[in-house]
């Protein structure tokens, strides 16, 4: 049985998700929920029910390859560009997903966007609590713990005042986590387990390489870290860089106005969101060039046939990394010109921009939280 990873949007961070932010502020429980002053927040700009129409029915599926080689079906994503919020989840329900509620405020300048879903069933809603009331919104997955509410189809949780922005970033990580690539693949939990292994196991085989002669230990070592690497490249495209991945699509809808119905202020939060993905992977791919750099070394002058090849394996990998990073800033650099552009005080510092937006005020992204926790486990192992 797979077991997974719960996606959520909260500040960053994720699992998949939307921005919003989070300085710290404790977010409260209204519990007559339905109005809020109208004001400037993303959740006020639009009614729920204001815009087009989307299909009626879905359209065959045609799927395309993203950034990262990262697989959806545009036919299954383009068509929510210009819809309304009532819309956006008609549609998005068709593909096997279902829309809650909480009733979260992050201020009392925001609105029940959201007012008209479902109220969260207590059996997921404890855990959108569970990770925090600072979220935007939550994706779990279909099976998703043996959760009867996700026993058939998958969920998304949203705050009562999140935004339609919100509601299409937590649908694209359903729509990457259903397409064929993704289902073909090993779970979350599994590639997580695998690292964990792997990792436990070059750690332990380093240390107790008995002399510096010990070239058999370091080889095991090697090839473990070999694997360990192997699953960290596909668990930082369905985290961190899905999270980079689904903002700057959203990006370049936005920047020529065919995703609409959405608040300009989270296209600024969706840069910063970028960037600060970008600073965690490489923070954590860092930390593994050590590690390989320590193997190597201790291969070098080797010239046992294993030996070499382990020394190939970690050279693909860094190779493999290296790749990563090209692309990743291939998506950074234009979020970062964005936000140089786009805000007016260009001269502070990124995190102190981040936690300034009005609309990060209202929750942060959980799917980037698992991760982030993942990581710094990784690095400070």
């Amino acid at each position: 049985m797979k077991v997974f990873i719960v996606s959520v949007l909260a500040v960053v961070s994720l699992m998949g998700c939307s921005q919003g932010g989070s300085d710290g502020q404790k977010l409260v429980k209204d519990p007559s929920a339905p109005t809020k002053p109208a004001g400037q927040d993303p959740s006020c700009l639009f009614t729920f029910n204001q815009g087009p129409q989307a299909p009626a029915t879905l359209l065959p599926q045609q799927y395309e390859k993203t950034f990262f080689g990262k697989t959806i079906d545009k036919n299954r994503w383009l068509p929510l560009m210009n819809v309304s919020g009532s819309e956006t989840v008609r549609f998005a329900e068709l593909t096997g997903v279902r829309f809650y509620k909480t009733s979260y405020f992050s201020t009392t300048d925001s609105c029940a966007y959201t007012n008209s879903l479902p109220d969260a069933p207590s059996e997921i809603r404890s855990v959108f609590d569970a990770i925090g009331k600072n979220l935007l919104g939550l994706y779990l997955p279909k099976n998703y713990k043996n959760l009867s509410t996700v026993a058939s189809e998958a969920a998304i949780q949203v705050r009562v005042d999140s935004d339609r922005w919100t509601l299409t970033h937590e649908y694209t990580h359903h729509l990457f986590r259903t397409a064929i690539s993704d289902l073909a693949g090993a779970s979350d939990e599994e590639i997580r387990s695998n690292v964990n292994t792997n990792l436990s196991n070059y750690d332990a085989k380093f240390k107790n390489a008995t002399s510096t002669a010990d070239i058999k230990s370091y080889t095991e070592a090697a090839e473990f870290l070999n694997l360990a690497n192997i699953n960290i490249v596909e668990f930082l495209k369905r985290f961190s860089l899905e999270e980079m991945t689904i903002e700057s699509m959203l990006a370049e809808k936005y920047d020529t106005s065919e995703f609409k119905l959405v608040s300009a202020d989270q296209r600024l939060n969706g840069a910063y969101y970028v960037v600060s993905s970008a600073k965690k992977a490489r923070e954590l791919v860092t930390s593994l060039f050590a590690d390989i750099d320590k193997a190597k070394a201790a291969l070098s002058s080797s010239a046992d046939p294993a030996a070499q090849s382990a020394v190939v394996k970690l050279n693909q990998n860094t190779a493999a990394y290296d790749t990563l990073f090209a692309d990743m800033s291939r998506l950074e650099i234009p979020a970062r010109q964005y936000i140089q552009t786009h805000n007016l005080d260009s001269g502070r510092t990124e995190l102190a921009g981040f936690k300034a937006l009005k609309s990060h005020k209202s929750g942060t992204c959980a799917h980037s939280q698992e991760a982030d926790k993942f990581f710094d486990e990784i690095i400070n192992r």
